[in-house]
């Protein structure tokens, strides 16, 4: 009898063990679960509008320092992320110079968390390896995937900007800059004053503005390619249509028009040729900053 009660209780106290064991690792494995990294510093993007100079606003994202962005069992994704929440209309820019050891490194703009959702995404070692080809002579169109730059329209939402790792081991120093850009949803046009937008292939752009009678204006633009359409005061009827070649584009930047009797007049911007304007920067920005006014001649 006192046996057998040794027995019972020795197996009591065993479960008791290894349901602790269990209870603790349970626990441990749910506060990694529940751990969320805090939002980078680093990865805060810049106004469009304090930019000075092209390598302004780049910092050092030493990977050293960064953190456990994703489980494991979801790709196990290492480096830096920042929420971002978008309250109008805005261009979102990104930007990362190729380097050495970036074969795992990729930055995006992201719709959750988890880094799954990309609305862009660059592969950075992809970069590199296309960089140091292109220098030895290749061509850009044979690396359709080539982007150290990504630039996108976020409408109002949550998003989330990321510059990460799948490899755990990598310890790189890195540049990286980021940039944003409230749009202007009012293009109306004042007299004198620069139009800034930037130009998407598929849309239209309108860009009302208004003279008095027999006013002479000369048009100015920048960056503007397409088909440039000039309608009368009841929106219709066109006055004139400009067709500007990207090739021609700063050479066509001005025109002196007449206009009888005064009234609210619009330009309409159709056919933006995005390839071609690409191909002309030597570059792979996506977004164009164009810039359009009118002036009066006196």
């Amino acid at each position: 009898m006192v046996k057998n009660r040794k027995i019972l209780m020795s197996l009591i106290f065993l479960t008791i063990v290894v349901l602790g064991i269990i209870v603790a690792e349970s626990g441990k494995q749910d506060s990694t679960e529940r751990m969320e990294p805090a939002d980078s510093m680093e990865l805060a993007p810049n106004n469009e509008a304090d930019r000075q100079a092209y390598e302004d606003g780049q910092v050092k994202l030493d990977f050293q320092k960064k953190q456990q962005l994703t489980k494991v069992r979801l790709g196990g994704k290492f480096g830096f992320r920042r929420e971002l929440i978008i309250g109008k209309p805005t261009a979102f820019m990104q930007y990362m110079p190729t380097d050495f050891n970036m074969e795992h490194i990729r930055f995006g703009i992201y719709r959750d968390k988890n880094l799954t959702k990309p609305i862009d995404e660059a592969d950075a070692g992809y970069n590199f390896n296309a960089g140091w080809r292109m220098e030895e002579g290749a061509d850009l169109s044979e690396f359709p995937e080539y982007k150290t730059h990504i630039q996108v329209i976020l409408e109002p939402g949550t998003y989330y900007a990321a510059v990460y790792t799948t490899d755990e081991s990598d310890e790189g120093v890195f540049l990286y800059s980021s940039w944003y850009d409230v749009l202007d949803s009012d293009l109306k046009l004042e007299e004198g004053q620069y139009q800034y937008f930037y130009a998407e292939p598929g849309k239209e752009y309108e860009f009302p503005f208004t003279v008095a009678d027999k006013a002479e204006i000369v048009l100015e633009t920048a960056g503007i390619a397409g088909t440039l359409t000039l309608y009368d005061t009841d929106g219709k009827t066109v006055i004139e249509t400009l067709k500007i070649d990207a090739e021609q584009q700063y050479e066509e930047s001005k025109r002196n028009i007449t206009f009888e009797k005064g009234g609210t007049y619009c330009f309409r911007l159709t056919d933006y040729p995005e390839e071609e304007m690409k191909k002309l920067n030597f570059s792979d920005e996506k977004l164009i900053k164009n810039w359009i006014r009118y002036r009066i001649i006196e």
